[in-house]
């Protein structure tokens, strides 16, 4: 009462995390989704129109109260669903150190991207478990799907659900390359959609770019959303055959392209600077890993051969 009649603005509404409230937080764990799932899937409606000036927060530990499972739901549905997010571990107030797969979930959401997720199903499920977004880039466009089973309701169910191409405004008659993020899995190429199932909780984030009949860049380790935040620069030489680009990397970060490569073509040497890089090629898959000691843009490049099918 003391301040009616002074802010001009101000933020109403529940905790985002009903296990903040009382003593259930110690005897049931902290219920994430209770408050924060629902809260963003409501109101994404929003996004790219309104500016949050408190936005909801991550947790990816909670002093051991979430499983990493719990931890990973928790971060990608922020990083994926939201347009902002926080982390709000209190790091210094942990008897013993915050491990280290939980700092790894920590590093892959983080930065916040501009890009808004789109909530597919929020008419068909509630809250809603596919998120998509289109990135635009220069060199290229590509989608980013989430797809969450957040145990809303707790009970320990598993979640199978199919993707629509068609449900992401894309080609259904075009064919795709699917990659996951978090389990580091190459789907293929698909043609229509691809199903999922999901146990509870857990999420995965896929990249889905457009196949082509030459060598195409499908991921990278940097970040969940893929390749939207580190990579610069794409180009495809079709003279000499050469995929090369510009990555931001972090010193000290393994670091970890993927590439698609179509029948008949074979990667032949691959170069980023003056760092060591190993391929390794599977399955239509080619990766790279390098590692730099020091952050800054690191340009690559590959080189293939293609034989010519008679």
């Amino acid at each position: 009462g003391i301040n009616y009649g002074l802010p001009r603005t101000m933020r109403v509404g529940e905790d985002s995390d009903r296990g903040y409230y009382g003593d259930d937080v110690f005897t049931e764990g902290c219920t994430f989704t209770e408050g924060l799932v629902r809260q963003l899937s409501g109101r994404y409606f929003y996004n790219g129109r309104v500016f949050w000036i408190n936005p909801d927060s991550f947790h990816a530990y909670v002093g051991g109260l979430y499983s990493h499972q719990q931890g990973k739901v928790h971060a990608s549905f922020c990083a994926i669903a939201g347009n902002r997010i926080a982390v709000a571990e209190p790091f210094t107030e942990y008897d013993e150190p915050i491990p280290e797969d939980r700092l790894e979930i920590i590093r892959r959401v983080a930065p916040a991207l501009a890009e808004t997720a789109r909530a597919v199903d929020v008419f068909e499920h509630c809250p809603a478990r596919l998120w998509d977004i289109r990135v635009n880039r220069e060199f290229g466009s590509w989608h980013i799907v989430g797809l969450f089973n957040t145990d809303h309701d707790r009970a320990g169910k598993a979640i199978t659900h199919h993707i629509r191409f068609a449900d992401l405004e894309l080609d259904p008659q075009a064919e795709y390359l699917v990659y996951e993020f978090w389990r580091k899995t190459f789907l293929g190429v698909r043609k229509g959609g691809f199903t999922r199932t999901l146990p509870a909780p857990d999420c995965e984030v896929h990249a889905v770019v457009a196949k082509q009949d030459r060598p195409v860049l499908v991921s990278t380790s940097r970040h969940v959303r893929h390749m939207a935040f580190d990579i610069m620069a794409l180009d495809w030489n079709a003279g000499s055959k050469a995929l090369s680009g510009t990555s931001r990397v972090v010193a000290g970060d393994p670091y970890q392209l993927r590439i698609f490569v179509p029948p008949g073509f074979t990667a032949k040497s691959a170069k980023a600077g003056e760092l060591p890089v190993q391929m390794k090629a599977a399955n239509g898959l080619l990766t790279l890993d390098l590692t730099s000691p020091k952050s800054m843009p690191i340009h690559w490049q590959v080189e293939f051969t293609q034989r010519v099918f008679p």
